[in-house]
Order: structure tokens, then C-alpha cells, then sequence
């Protein structure tokens, strides 16, 4: 669990930051590569998905999802965050994010 932990505050990290963060022009630092980074998160959920179960599971998903509204307010997130429900997020988590996020704003 831990690792999934730490692999989660690496990329919320990774959220917050700017082209800046990356050792790259702005012009580089793309939509690619604030997309990658949600992905990858959502990515870290299907993965924690099969190999961990019961409270680990409902903690680790619950970590994410508060991670996803604090960082979740354009298109670009909804772009990502629709593309994995419902693989990964279900109807319920996508309605969650949305009325918990900047992105009740734009709906």
C-alpha cells in the first residue's frame, strides 16, 4: 500500500506544478503532458485496483479521488476523467469529482 501511497504523492506533486517543474521551454510542457499525469494517476488506481482489496482498496481509492477534485478543472480533465469511466472510476466516482472539483463550475 505504501508504495501506491508514495506513488500517488509523486504525481499530485506533478499536478501542482508547472512547465517550470519540468526540465523543459514552455512550449514544450504540453497538454500531453498535463493529460500523462492525470492518466497516469487513474492508471495507479486500476493498478492498486487488482492487486490490493477491502479497507486497503476503499482508503487508497478515497486518497485518489480527493487528489483528482483538488486537481481537476478544465477540459483537459474531463477529456481524461471520461475516458477511464467506466473502466476504472464508476458513474458515481465521475459525479463525484465533478460536483467536488472546479469542474462544477463549467456544469
Amino acid at each position: 500500500m505504501n508504495e501506491f501511497k508514495n506513488k500517488l504523492e509523486q504525481l499530485e506533486k506533478l499536478c501542482q506544478g508547472t512547465f517550470a517543474t519540468f526540465e523543459c521551454s514552455e512550449e514544450e510542457y504540453s497538454d500531453n503532458t498535463y493529460l500523462k499525469i492525470r492518466s497516469d494517476i487513474l492508471e495507479l488506481y486500476a493498478r492498486a485496483q487488482r492487486e490490493l482489496s477491502g479497507k486497503e482498496l476503499a482508503d487508497f481509492k478515497a486518497s485518489v479521488i480527493d487528489v483528482v477534485c483538488k486537481n481537476s478543472g478544465c477540459s483537459l480533465d474531463m477529456e481524461v476523467l471520461q475516458s477511464y469511466t467506466p473502466r476504472v472510476l464508476s458513474e458515481e466516482d465521475l459525479e463525484y469529482i465533478i460536483h467536488n472539483s472546479a469542474l462544477a463550475r463549467w456544469l
